[in-house]
């Protein structure tokens, strides 16, 4: 048996004037079930994280030194999110998908291969945090699901809610900087 041991759900009875306690271990077929969403989301935030990390990696610090340095905050939360999805799922008896070819078969979203211009690295990052909150807010639909399962989904959902609206002020900020006439645009 593993330390975390198996997944166990805990029911307390009430009989009588004394607690008993009654254990219902969750069946292989339906830990695998249940580690699926899971693992898909684990998929999703991992290619966000490296996503980010390579607009971050694009873009020169002369350039957009702002920008680049709250690239580097997102990464680092999200590899703060990585970590605390794949200790739930170890906890709870999951495991954590290990291949990377597996990737690209699950995941929601996938980039191409062209170097985007910083405006359109936000759009990209924006549109895959919107769909990352897709996938939570249907993962967390089902009445079955956990209260770890709920409670960890709703802290992802407020994280990713969080980082996408700073990515959405810094995209407007940007839209509204190339607007303006060459020589007034500010970082």
């Amino acid at each position: 048996m593993s330390r975390a041991g198996p997944c166990v759900y805990l029911a307390y009875t009430l009989t009588a004037s004394r607690m008993t306690i009654k254990t219902d271990t969750l069946s292989r077929r339906s830990r695998t079930s249940s580690s699926r969403p899971l693992n898909e989301l684990l998929i999703d935030e991992y290619l966000l994280y490296t996503e980010t990390r390579i607009c971050h990696w694009h873009l020169e610090d002369q350039q957009e030194p702002g920008l680049r340095n709250f690239l580097q905050l997102q990464y680092e939360a999200l590899d703060m999110l990585l970590d605390r999805v794949t200790v739930y799922m170890r906890t709870e008896g999951h495991k954590p998908m290990l291949r990377l070819r597996a990737f690209q078969h699950i995941s929601a979203f996938l980039a191409d291969d062209t170097v985007p211009t910083p405006l359109t690295m936000l759009k990209d990052l924006t549109q895959a945090h919107d769909a990352i909150l897709q996938r939570l807010q249907k993962i967390s639909r089902p009445q079955s699901t956990p209260a770890g399962t709920a409670i960890l989904l709703q802290e992802l959902t407020t994280q990713h809610k969080q980082m996408l609206c700073l990515l959405k002020a810094h995209l407007t900020l940007g839209i509204l900087q190339a607007h303006l006439p060459p020589g007034q645009a500010t970082h």
